[in-house]
């Protein structure tokens, strides 16, 4: 199971969007270890459309911060 699928199980929030926003960082970044995972790696993985709202990057950045959060947790 990845870390992905894991925290969405221990997750137990109200979110509707959430599991759409693990997606897509599992989309982005789901086969990097996470001691690969850098500020650069994040930065080229947040290069969206200039249309969308900074907020957007707000919430892919806090959904993000949450799984590492999860998974040094885990760590103990």
């Amino acid at each position: 199971m990845n870390l992905a699928n894991e925290y969405m199980q221990w997750w137990t929030g109200k979110d509707h969007d959430r599991v759409r926003l693990v997606l897509v960082w599992e989309k982005l970044i789901g086969q990097t270890l996470l001691s690969e995972i850098s500020p650069e790696l994040i930065r080229d993985s947040l290069k969206f459309k200039k249309s969308q709202a900074p907020a957007t990057y707000n919430r892919h950045l806090a959904v993000l911060s949450a799984i590492l959060d999860y998974a040094k947790l885990l760590q103990g």
